[in-house]
């Protein structure tokens, strides 16, 4: 007699479940996000579409796209945008570039190593106006020591120019000045995060390569420079945003002057909001700023996900 077959129960599929508990976790942190950032963007963009001259009776009136136009057609808006990118660019490369003579000397300093780097975060912690007080000070044609040190080492022997000079007013110096002190605030920045790109390179590989006979300037371009290839990067996109953004300093230091030779996309708004009362005008090219930041937004976070990816080292 065959023995009979066991039986195979049918297991029954359970169905697909949408685990709700990490929504519930991110939902009010994404709401939040919504509401400080979601809104206002919304808003600025709905009242750039409209006349919004708050000295006018059609201030509530539709104009569509009239704002934008007029941003593309104006030469001096296009001047302006010029500026920017130049202040705003040389800024970020000046604060890379002592940022990264400054961390190379910490690093090779062995005493008063701690001293050294509370004095050079110190700008870090000063805000723009201080910044530009500081600065404003300093450059002052009868009291400012740098002024006076400028005409007694430089510009008095080499140039022969005499007399106390208005670095901050003359058309030729204006932007040279805001460029520095503005560098000189983002200095810290670069300073800490190049310093801290160099703590992470392996000592062994300056080792190594000593022991081949490397020298100082063959080891930074062989070793250090493409460790911190993508450091120096990130560094110069975050300076170059922020320097962007902020006017504090050329609000104080020369309030966009002489003339709009230091005149910034951010003053620009500024002015159109505040002095103008052009809401409509200020909300449009506040929001062709965030598309251009949005761009340099895209291109740090693929750089960072590169980075994640690849290391330091391709």
């Amino acid at each position: 007699m065959m023995a009979e077959s066991p039986t195979i129960k049918k297991i029954p599929k359970r169905r697909n479940r949408i685990d709700l508990y990490p929504y519930i976790l991110v939902g009010p942190a994404v709401l939040i996000v919504l509401l400080v950032i979601g809104y206002p963007l919304v808003s600025n963009i709905w009242t750039s579409l409209h006349n919004g001259h708050l000295s006018s009776r059609d201030v509530d009136k539709w104009v569509g796209l009239r704002h934008y136009i007029n941003i593309f057609t104006d030469s001096e808006l296009r001047s302006v945008a010029l500026t920017t990118l130049y202040i705003s660019g040389s800024t970020a490369i000046l604060g890379l570039i002592t940022g990264l003579i400054g961390a190379l000397f910490i690093e090779r300093l062995k005493r008063f190593q701690a001293w050294v780097q509370v004095l050079l975060l110190t700008p870090w912690v000063l805000s723009g106006v201080i910044t530009g007080r500081v600065w404003s000070w300093l450059l002052d044609p009868i009291f400012g020591l740098a002024n006076h040190w400028l005409l007694r080492f430089i510009l008095t022997p080499f140039f022969g120019i005499q007399g106390p000079l208005e670095l901050t007013s003359i058309h030729n110096t204006a932007a040279i000045t805001v460029i520095i002190a503005s560098a000189w605030k983002m200095f810290p920045f670069a300073f800490v995060m190049i310093l801290a790109g160099l703590q992470s390179i392996p000592s062994e590989l300056y080792e190594a390569a000593m022991v081949d006979g490397a020298s100082y300037l063959q080891r930074m371009r062989f070793i250090t420079l493409p460790f911190l290839r993508f450091i120096l990067i990130i560094v110069l996109l975050l300076s170059f945003v922020w320097s962007f953004n902020d006017f504090s300093i050329i609000f104080v230091m020369t309030r966009g002057g002489p003339g709009f030779i230091t005149m910034v996309l951010p003053f620009r708004v500024y002015r159109y909001i505040v002095d103008g009362f052009r809401l409509g005008a200020g909300s449009a090219l506040a929001t062709v700023m965030v598309i251009l930041l949005s761009i340099i937004a895209i291109t740090y976070i693929r750089l960072l996900k590169r980075q994640s990816e690849e290391g330091f080292i391709s």
